[in-house]
């Protein structure tokens, strides 16, 4: 059984078990909220056009189309799909589909970023303040527990801030190793304008063929049923995950179903915010999407856009 089939198959036991009885059971007033009847037709309002040519070619159109599908869809945007797909050879095939935790982003990390530097710093000595605050010797124990709770924030703060500023020198370093990847793509091809430098008229050239590449290397991926389904089993979760259940603290992991395990959380730091940037997805390698916009209701399921695609290991 080719893979396609076997996730078409987990979709047809997900959509059984949100049906417990006869169907005309499940004739019950739509939600005033809801979004679209359907993901599939959640993807096309939302305008996911490379989520939905994913979808059409690996075959999955017709069960998604289902508005009694019960399960939670994690749906990559435009952008996250064009850089996950400008990672190719020039002739259009894909050449890795993981994080580049190579040389690139060592430089990236070793070197000094000034604005993330500048950024981890203020936000490292917020309270630090607090620390050289002189008090007496003898303190009383609500003194100490409220001393200790504000060190405990402390360190989930620098956590935190750590944990974002490496984040942002990976993709610094993935968007300097896209950019000479295209750079040495063009000058493959015109080895002459390149020498020389180019002018206007060559960069719109070359946008215009970087876009070409981009565009053949994800239509040679269309044509890898296997790969694609991979991928998109690796997006679905079953049952309804709305982010008002996601844990506050801490990150609760769920079952993909395509087996493999992601952690849903929200970021601690405490100021007070609610976006939809504050709710991440974390994959098996540690890699992560923030939700642009989530809880749109579909029917019986739902659909978080996220800014990444996950990579199954």
């Amino acid at each position: 059984m080719s893979r396609a089939a076997m996730l078409c198959a987990s979709l047809a036991l997900v959509l059984l078990a949100a049906v417990p009885g006869p169907a005309l059971a499940q004739t019950a007033e739509q939600p005033c909220n809801e979004f679209a009847p359907s993901l599939y037709d959640a993807i096309v309002k939302a305008k996911l056009t490379y989520l939905k040519r994913a979808i059409d070619a690996a075959g999955l159109t017709d069960i998604l189309s289902n508005s009694t599908l019960n399960a939670t869809l994690l749906a990559p945007s435009n952008d996250a799909f064009r850089d996950l797909y400008d990672d190719c050879d020039d002739d259009g095939t894909v050449l890795d589909l993981s994080d580049d935790d190579d040389g690139d982003d060592d430089d990236a990390l070793n070197g000094d970023d000034d604005d993330d530097g500048d950024d981890r710093r203020r936000l490292l000595d917020d309270d630090d303040d607090d620390d050289d605050d002189d008090r007496p010797a003898r303190c009383n124990a609500r003194c100490q527990a409220a001393r200790r709770a504000r060190a405990r924030a402390l360190a989930r703060r620098r956590a935190l801030a750590r944990k974002r500023a490496l984040a942002r020198r990976r993709a610094l370093a993935r968007r300097r190793a896209l950019a000479r990847r295209r750079r040495a793509i063009y000058c493959r091809r015109f080895p002459a304008r390149c020498r020389r430098g180019g002018d206007d008229d060559d960069d719109d050239k070359r946008r215009r063929l970087l876009q070409d590449d981009s565009s053949r290397c994800f239509n040679t991926l269309l044509n890898n049923t296997e790969l694609l389904t991979k991928i998109l089993e690796y997006h679905v979760i079953p049952g309804v995950e709305a982010t008002a259940g996601w844990p506050a603290t801490g990150s609760r992991a769920v079952t993909t179903l395509g087996g493999a395990q992601v952690q849903l959380r929200k970021d601690d730091l405490d100021n007070g915010s609610e976006e939809f940037e504050d709710y991440e997805v974390v994959g098996p390698g540690d890699e992560e999407a923030e939700i642009v916009f989530g809880d749109l209701v579909a029917g019986a399921g739902m659909l978080h856009v996220i800014d990444d695609v996950l990579i199954p290991n």
